[in-house]
């Protein structure tokens, strides 16, 4: 099916969240004062102990049923077989790049594996979220909703959160499952998640994985 919907969610509860590399933890309980100064404080000096911002993104591009459809979109220079499936956590001192693992068991929770790791400064991602108002987005309603602004992705979704002690304690992202956000809100996010996500795009495949640098 096509998705073509986005969903918003913002909010200092998460149901779903998930502690890095084990089982998924009910949502942290903090007031957004209490975020906004964590994110003052990494923008400062660096992240507190404990605490680590996740970006992540499973998109892909839905395939239209009528071969007929699909071999004109294809013409017309659609990649069907084009996908972004990423996760990165920064931490104070470092970013991971994350293996997401569903075990094969049936209920069984996402696990968060952290495979690879470099030296990273946190107080620039921590400026950026602060910069682009990270804890209103969702909040325009006039214009247009959007999903995936800036990218050809209809189908998947795509995260920014914010964990304490192994907890989500905020998160603000768009999935193909529901509503959307509003054009300004929709392409700010956007700018936002590729301003965070390309730093360790560059440092693990521009530069190539750093095999020996291990978490």
């Amino acid at each position: 099916m096509n998705c073509r919907r986005l969903s918003v969610l913002v909010g200092i509860l998460l149901a779903f969240s998930s502690a890095p590399g084990g089982a998924e933890e009910k949502p942290a309980v903090l007031k957004e004062a209490d975020l906004r100064a964590i994110l003052e404080a990494g923008q400062r000096a660096s992240l507190p102990a404990g605490v680590f911002i996740r970006v992540e993104a499973q998109l892909s591009r839905a395939v239209p049923a009528d071969a007929v459809l699909r071999a004109e979109a294809e013409r017309k220079g659609v990649d069907f077989t084009k996908s972004l499936r990423e996760t990165w956590e920064f931490t104070s001192h470092r970013v991971y790049r994350v293996v997401v693992e569903t075990p094969e068991k049936s209920g069984a929770r996402k696990v968060y594996r952290r495979v690879e790791s470099a030296p990273f400064d946190s107080r620039s991602i921590c400026k950026e979220m602060l910069d682009a108002k990270i804890f209103t987005l969702g909040d325009e309603e006039e214009g247009e909703h959007l999903h995936f602004a800036g990218t050809d992705y209809d189908i998947g979704h795509r995260s920014i959160e914010l964990f304490v002690n192994g907890k989500s304690a905020f998160h603000v992202g768009e999935s193909c499952a529901d509503a959307g956000f509003a054009e300004n809100d929709a392409r700010a996010f956007a700018a936002l998640y590729e301003t965070l996500a390309s730093k360790p795009r560059g440092m693990f495949t521009d530069k190539g994985a750093r095999k020996g640098d291990k978490p």
